[in-house]
């Protein structure tokens, strides 16, 4: 066996690199410095010397806790999708198997041995639960995202690049 240490961005070069900018945007937009994937408030929800009001910044505040749940449902609904792709794979795989050959399932990092005929209908049933907790989940999706944009008209919120923002500020945008 060879086993080859894997290098992590900063072991490869000191130059910013794209694990080192995925934390660096994370970080500032932590400290709300605005990146591509954040929002900016409108005008109107902003104060004259374009700092926002403590209501401002709370309003911002449930804006940006009710989008980062959106995408976390989103994250998972993609989930389900790849697990219920990889699970429909596999009864693909397995139905022009003969019931009575061995097959190996991994069911929490255990490698468990089965005939095709007892695999093929837990795989099935795995399979159409995914799919019912997907649908679940895309319902629940809609709802937040319904919720989200009626939050966002009822405040006068807008989604805006830093680009955009740049732009309305008046500074160049970095190359």
């Amino acid at each position: 066996f060879f086993f080859f240490k894997q290098k992590t961005a900063y072991e490869i070069c000191a130059c910013l690199v794209g694990s080192e900018m995925c934390i660096r945007d994370s970080i500032n937009a932590e400290y709300g410095n605005e990146t591509e994937t954040e929002s900016s408030m409108s005008a109107a929800a902003t104060s004259a010397q374009g700092d926002p009001s403590p209501e401002h910044q709370a309003i911002l505040n449930q804006f940006q806790e009710r989008k980062q749940a959106l995408d976390t449902v989103e994250t998972q609904l993609a989930q389900y999708a790849t697990m219920h792709d990889e699970h429909a794979r596999v009864v693909w795989q397995l139905k022009p198997l003969d019931d009575a050959r061995r097959c190996f399932r991994h069911v929490n990092g255990v490698l468990i041995e089965r005939t095709v005929g007892e695999a093929r209908p837990q795989i099935e049933q795995r399979r159409a639960q995914l799919e019912a907790q997907a649908k679940e989940l895309q319902a629940k999706q809609k709802k937040m995202s319904d919720e989200l944009n009626s939050f966002m008209q009822e405040h006068n919120l807008r989604y805006q690049t830093a680009a955009q923002a740049q732009q309305a500020a008046g500074v160049a945008p970095a190359p």
